[in-house]
């Protein structure tokens, strides 16, 4: 990975992560209020999981030089996973402020808008993921034949 495409995972990681932190104050303000369970696990579950993404971003980026990738592939996984970002972002921040819990496509267009954005931005990790993978066993195995 070159030097641009580690910096933009660290940036992007790092915005995921202070959204997932300012998610956090209306995290409290659902648990010190009457507000339900489901309104006090949606608020987590958004807080949690950027902060969390945020931190796997981080993680690639710090391992990103030791991978063995071609430019289209190193590429593809950075533009993958800066794309991921926002719509985790979009989608984990207008889930709870919608009521939307985004595991089906059913109710107002809202929630189907909900569902549909996880769904795009899991297939979007997913195929970030894969090409860092390969980078991976790719300098695991490049180190077995030197």
């Amino acid at each position: 990975m070159t030097r641009t495409m580690v910096l933009l995972l660290v940036l992007h990681g790092l915005l995921l992560a202070l959204l997932g932190m300012v998610l956090g104050f209306p995290l409290q303000r659902v648990i010190t209020s009457a507000d339900t369970a489901q309104a006090q696990l949606a608020w987590r579950s958004s807080h949690t999981t950027l902060v969390t993404g945020g931190t796997l971003y981080i993680a690639v980026a710090a391992v990103g030089h030791h991978l063995v990738l071609g430019t289209r592939a190193a590429r593809f996984a950075t533009g993958s996973l800066v794309l991921a970002s926002y719509l985790f972002a979009a989608v984990l921040t207008a889930g709870p402020l919608l009521g939307a819990r985004g595991l089906e496509p059913v109710g107002p267009p809202s929630h189907v808008a909900v569902h549909v954005g996880f769904l795009a931005a899991i297939a979007l990790l997913f195929a970030g993921l894969a090409p860092i993978l390969w980078g991976a066993c790719s300098a695991i195995a490049r180190m077995g034949r030197a």
